[in-house]
């Protein structure tokens, strides 16, 4: 039979009785161990045959041992609480052993901005061109964005056609910084930057200090928020993007925010648009005109959601025209 997932219940790298980060030939002495404890003919079956997906420590540690790493095509640890001991051993394993790798999912599983950047430097001095990156729901920010847009530029033949970082904290200014990296990807077809706290509109300033203030303070100010999502629309809307995908849901955009994203919507370049998710990001009924315009001159869009965003009578029906 083939393996194709195998998980079991020993302790990964960095966990219980490590010594601290491992590189992969320690690792591969101590699995080595390890594995004698299969049946004979699940490690046959571990040297033999090319595995597509790997979900846990143990089984990476297996083809660590079984010399098999370089057919590896997937690698999926989301929802594993990874320590940075962890992540280390991690890195070197990418940089050295899983040249090959086309699909990296590490949701949910604590990356910081500090371990985002060492896991982008390894992916690029290790030349691994994946697929597709997701690294969903973890703690990453603005610092993260920077050193995800720098792999992806540093590799322009990759094959990236997706990019999955929703439930982030990127936010606006990181949203830009990302852009600025990625917008004219030749293959990026999905982005997905749902639920990262990115904000379109001006929030309402806060109240003036005791003390005597200019009056334009706050207009020298401005908003960075709204500041930075009109630099990522700007920087958008000027670029050669071949998205297929976009997903923005969660956002508090606004129309004001939706309204700068429109000189993307309505460039030639988005003319490839099929699927665009702006669901909760309270576009308002001046977001449905913005949303409107869109339609009549998109002959792609397959797929528009627009639920939770209080469109009014009014907005639904101009959409609707």
């Amino acid at each position: 039979a083939t393996v194709s997932v195998l998980n079991c219940c020993w302790a990964g790298p960095g966990g219980s009785g490590s010594r601290g980060p491992l590189d992969a030939p320690t690792v591969a002495a101590v699995t080595a161990r390890r594995l004698m404890a299969f049946p004979r003919t699940t490690r046959s079956v571990l040297r033999r045959d090319a595995h597509d997906v790997v979900e846990a420590w143990q089984v990476l540690n297996a083809h660590v041992t079984a010399g098999t790493c370089e057919r590896v095509r997937t690698l999926r640890l989301y929802q594993l609480r990874v320590t940075n001991k962890q992540f280390a051993w991690l890195a070197q394993v990418v940089r050295h052993l899983l040249r090959n790798l086309q699909l990296l999912d590490l949701s949910s599983v604590g990356l910081t901005d500090a371990t985002c950047l060492a896991l982008c430097r390894s992916l690029e001095s290790g030349g691994v061109r994946v697929t597709a990156l997701k690294l969903c729901g973890n703690d990453l920010e603005a610092g993260a964005a920077a050193a995800i847009g720098h792999y992806v530029a540093s590799l322009p033949g990759t094959e990236l056609t997706a990019l999955h970082l929703r439930y982030n904290r990127l936010g606006a200014a990181g949203a830009a910084t990302l852009l600025r990296k990625v917008a004219n990807h030749p293959v990026l077809a999905t982005l997905d930057l749902g639920s990262n706290g990115i904000a379109g509109a001006a929030a309402a300033p806060p109240p003036p200090p005791p003390r005597r203030v200019a009056a334009s303070f706050w207009e020298a100010q401005g908003d960075p928020q709204a500041r930075a999502w009109a630099d990522a629309a700007g920087i958008l809307a000027a670029s050669t993007s071949k998205l297929k995908t976009l997903l923005l849901y969660g956002n508090d955009l606004g129309a004001q925010g939706l309204a700068g994203l429109g000189a993307w919507l309505h460039s030639r370049h988005a003319c490839r648009l099929a699927v665009l998710d702006l669901w909760g990001c309270g576009i308002g009924a001046g977001g449905a005109a913005v949303v409107a315009e869109y339609l009549r001159q998109s002959l792609t869009v397959r797929e528009l959601k627009l639920g939770n965003n209080h469109l009014s009578d009014a907005g639904a029906k101009r959409i609707a025209a």
